[in-house]
């Protein structure tokens, strides 16, 4: 696995991964020991995670059939949200949200 750690701030921590698809708590072990590793006192429970939310729009001129674009509409509506894989609080999360118009 790739981890890299960037301290931008003293209160702030940046943790990219790579993604595990098999095992969500060896993930976080090993994100965990990075992070301890590198000094930073951490509290699990007053962190915050933040995470992306893409809204497919249909009706752009993308060269896609229009029962294409609604069928992927439909799946990304559908597909699982990160934040329930990991079992997150929601009370911790903030999700961005961006407009894919297709």
């Amino acid at each position: 696995m790739t981890t890299e750690l960037d301290r931008t701030a003293a209160a702030r921590l940046q943790v990219d991964g790579q993604r595990y698809t098999d095992n969500r708590r060896e993930l976080v072990a090993v994100l965990m020991d990075q992070v301890r590793t590198a000094g930073v006192p951490v509290k699990l429970n007053e962190a915050t995670y933040y995470f992306n939310r893409e809204m497919v729009i249909t009706g752009g001129d993308t060269r896609m059939f229009e029962w294409q674009k609604r069928l992927y509409s439909l799946l990304s509506r559908n597909a699982r949200p990160v934040r329930d894989y990991y079992r997150l609080p929601p009370m911790q999360i903030i999700e961005v949200g961006l407009p894919i118009q297709l």
